[in-house]
C-alpha cells in the first residue's frame, strides 16, 4: 500500500503527517509502520483530515487521539506554506485537533528557510 505523507522535524521532534484518507480503524496499523525504524523512522505519526467546524483550515488527528503541540505546530506550517505565506509574514492558522475540544490558534511566521510556530496549548483534562 502506498501512503503519501510529509516528514517533519519541529523542535527535532520528527513527526510524519499522513496527506491520504485513511479510516480511523486502519490508523493506528498504519502509524505504527511508518514509525518503525526500519521504515520511515519517526516519533509521532498524525493524520491530516477535513474539520467537522467550518472555522478551522483543517483537522489533525493524531495516532492515539492524543493531543500534540509539535505535530499541530508542524501542520500550522505545511498549510501557511499551502496558502503562500510570504518571507516575513504571520499567519494566524485555526485547526481542529484530536484531544481538544476546542479549536487551536496556531501562529506561524516564515522567515529564510525556516518557520517559527506558536502555538495555543490546551489546559491538560487528565494525566495517563
Amino acid at each position: 500500500m502506498k501512503i503519501n505523507f510529509i516528514k517533519l522535524s519541529p523542535t527535532e521532534n520528527m513527526t510524519v503527517l499522513v496527506t491520504d484518507k485513511i479510516d480511523r480503524d486502519r490508523q493506528a496499523g498504519i502509524a505504527s509502520k511508518l514509525l518503525d525504524y526500519a521504515n520511515v523512522h519517526a516519533e509521532q505519526v498524525g493524520f491530516i483530515e477535513m474539520s467537522n467546524n467550518p472555522n478551522a483550515l483543517a483537522r489533525l488527528q493524531m495516532m492515539g487521539g492524543e493531543f500534540c503541540g509539535n505535530a499541530t505546530m508542524s501542520l500550522a506550517a505545511v498549510l501557511a506554506r499551502n496558502k503562500n505565506i510570504r518571507l516575513g509574514e504571520k499567519m494566524d492558522i485555526l485547526l481542529e485537533v484530536s484531544g481538544v475540544g476546542n479549536l487551536v490558534n496556531c501562529e506561524i511566521i516564515f522567515l529564510e528557510n525556516t518557520y517559527i510556530g506558536k502555538v495555543e496549548m490546551p489546559v491538560p483534562t487528565a494525566f495517563r
